[in-house]
C-alpha cells in the first residue's frame, strides 16, 4: 500500500527534475502510518536538505526495533511491510505556493 504514496522519482540524482507527486506542483512531505497491532502512529517526514530522503519518527522506538532513523523514500514501502505500517495520512506541499509565501508572506492570503 505504501508504494502508492511514495514518490518514484525522489531517488533521482537531481530532485528538482523529479515529477510532481500530486498534480503539477504538489510534493509529498510526510506519510503518517498506523500500526494496527499496537494502535500506534508513526511518520516519515521529508528531509528538507535532501528531498530524496526522509526521517522516521516514532515516539515508541521499541515497537520498531532495528528500523533506521533516516531512509530513502524508495525504501519506505519495505519498512512499512517489515513493521506492519499502514499509510493513513499523506501530507503534500504546494511548491509554488511555498516559494511565493517565502518571498512575500502576504501571498498566502491573496488567493
Amino acid at each position: 500500500l505504501a508504494e502508492l504514496w511514495v514518490p518514484a522519482a525522489r531517488h533521482a540524482v537531481d530532485a528538482s527534475k523529479a515529477s510532481a507527486d500530486l498534480g503539477s506542483g504538489h510534493h509529498l512531505v510526510c506519510l503518517v502510518c498506523f500500526m494496527w497491532n499496537m494502535q500506534h502512529y508513526v511518520a516519515f517526514c521529508q528531509r528538507q536538505s535532501d528531498p530524496s530522503r526522509c526521517i522516521f519518527f516514532n515516539d515508541l522506538p521499541e515497537l520498531t526495533r532495528g528500523a533506521p532513523r533516516e531512509v530513502n523514500w524508495k525504501d519506505v514501502p519495505a519498512i512499512c511491510g517489515a513493521y506492519a505500517l499502514t499509510p493513513r495520512l499523506v501530507l503534500y506541499e504546494c511548491s509554488n505556493m511555498a516559494e511565493a509565501v517565502s518571498l512575500d508572506p502576504a501571498a498566502l492570503f491573496s488567493t
